[in-house]
């Protein structure tokens, strides 16, 4: 599966989640952005924009995990590998890892999936 196939639901999960492992410094952020502008070109910007202003919505972990719930089995190892790979390019702190794990916890993913 690639990103841009992510429906509404899933593109709305992963801006939430790409906004809770969000810059904790310089390096983050820059990660951040790079995936950011990934999801522009895979989709456009009235559509991200549109995923960031209903992600407003998801504050708190059980908001993350009912968002997390809309993401289609297929799509899902798709999902978790662009999430990892900004986690590990901007640096691997305490929440996201702890995101990770919900992610990981939640879909019962028990092997890093394929990258």
């Amino acid at each position: 599966m690639e990103l841009s196939e992510l429906n509404e639901q899933e593109r709305i999960a992963l801006v939430a989640v790409m906004r809770l492992c969000g810059p904790a410094d310089p390096e983050a952020a820059e990660a951040v952005a790079e995936h950011g502008q990934r999801l522009i070109e895979a989709f456009d910007a009235v559509e991200v924009e549109f995923a960031n202003q209903r992600a407003d919505a998801i504050e708190d972990e059980a908001g993350l995990r009912a968002a997390l719930a809309e993401v289609r089995p297929e799509a899902r190892d798709m999902f978790f590998a662009f999430v990892r790979e900004m986690v590990l390019e901007g640096g691997v702190v305490g929440r996201e890892i702890q995101i990770l794990e919900l992610i990981e916890k939640e879909w019962g993913l028990t092997e890093a999936p394929a990258r």
